[in-house]
């Protein structure tokens, strides 16, 4: 900190520019709990060398705490594209496997940036402003880098935590529904349960956008099970419809690595009087690392279904996918939508859905707008649609009806 005050001094006194990246290590956590401290401790070490080697020599390093670093660019003739391609080689470099006491461990970076003087000219106001697009880089997924300027949200995630904990104990968090539909008989098949919250601010209405907010506060666990038990519920009604239904519901990472949390999941269902197989279990393709295999793989075999989404924006790791049994994939909407207008990304929408097919999975395309493209996606082969062809959003009042 005091490097980074003498660099900022500087700045304010010749009026130059400079960069600062916040950066921590994704998945750090789950190293120090599978493998031990000591493997930690030597993980930092390798990770600060290799940081240290993808900056230039006037470009300055330091560890804050923990695995938080902050990385200073000096270089006055910076411009965005520079940062960028540095940011990038940070990332390619950490994220490389180490082989640490004869032991194969994977982590990977996350970036926020601030630039001087645009996104601060006081030390702690950079810091907490390149922090606050660390957390937006850490929201879209592991392996990423954001700038300060792309947060559209002005409030720090502290003031955002505080007002969605407070929402939280007014009960201002409510489930909403999603219908999903088979594309081949036009039929509603099961439903995804989204949490909604009511009084959330401009810019983090939906779900993935305020789900960050939860991560290691005392409210994730709750909601959690709040979400889970909820699904259960609305399946244990549902079902005396349509036997065969499922509801799909959005996992937390945190939760799905407690201990035997497969036999927590399952005496919540038995206690509904719902089977596994009736829950689809939904987590992002980013939030998808190696601690998280033998958790899916336990609950595979205790009958709960897993859905893996986001398909098109996100990276894939085909090592880990091929380690588990997935029964369904889900597109990211805004990637289906943008690639469905070219033909080069056509070709990869059906690449996707076959690829599905040959796993013996379903693909569920979602956002799903107009007949012409539900028809499209049906002709290419997939099977599951969801969008506001048929039904925004909805209670489960509103969407009981749609079942009869």
């Amino acid at each position: 900190k005091e490097i980074t005050q003498q660099i900022l001094q500087r700045g304010i006194e010749t009026e130059t520019t400079f960069s600062l990246l916040f950066l921590d290590l994704d998945g750090f956590k789950a190293v120090n709990d599978n493998f031990g401290h000591h493997i930690g401790d030597e993980l930092l070490k390798h990770a600060t060398a290799r940081l240290v080697s993808s900056v230039r020599e006037n470009d300055v390093v330091a560890r804050i705490g923990g695995d938080e670093f902050v990385v200073l660019l000096t270089d006055s003739d910076d411009n965005k594209d520079t940062v960028k391609q540095i940011c990038s080689r940070i990332i390619n470099e950490i994220s490389r496997v180490y082989f640490l006491d004869e032991q194969e461990v994977s982590v990977s970076a996350s970036i926020g940036i601030g630039l001087f003087p645009q996104d601060g000219k006081t030390t702690s106001d950079l810091m907490k402003n390149a922090d606050t697009a660390l957390y937006l880089a850490k929201n879209k997924g592991k392996k990423q880098y954001r700038f300060f300027d792309e947060v559209k949200v002005n409030s720090s995630k502290v003031d955002l935590a505080k007002e969605l904990e407070k929402a939280i104990l007014n009960n201002e968090i409510t489930s909403r529904v999603q219908p999903l539909i088979d594309l081949f008989d036009n039929k509603v098949i099961g439903a995804s349960l989204v949490p909604h919250w009511q009084t959330a601010v401009q810019g983090i209405n939906d779900w993935e956008s305020w789900k960050p907010l939860l991560v290691n506060t005392s409210s994730e666990k709750m909601i959690a099970e709040w979400l889970f038990d909820t699904a259960c519920f609305y399946c244990n009604q549902w079902q005396k419809i349509d036997s065969q239904f499922i509801v799909s519901v959005p996992m937390l990472k945190n939760w799905l690595l407690e201990e035997n949390i497969e036999n927590t999941l399952k005496n919540k269902v038995t206690q509904a009087g719902i089977l596994p197989q009736q829950i689809q279990l939904s987590i992002s393709l980013a939030e998808l690392t190696s601690e998280l295999v033998k958790p899916l793989q336990n609950l595979d075999k205790a009958g709960f279904k897993i859905c893996v989404t986001d398909f098109g924006s996100q990276e894939m790791d085909i090592n880990l996918l091929a380690e588990l049994a997935i029964q369904e994939f889900s597109f990211d909407p805004k990637w289906l939508q943008a690639q469905m207008q070219t033909e080069q990304g056509q070709k990869w929408i059906k690449a996707l859905i076959q690829m599905a097919k040959s796993l013996d999975a379903s693909m569920l395309a979602k956002g799903i707008q107009s007949e012409s493209y539900c028809q499209q996606l049906k002709d290419w082969g997939c099977e599951i649609g969801q969008g506001s062809y048929w039904s925004a959003d909805m209670s489960s009042e509103d969407f009981l009806p749609l079942l009869s």
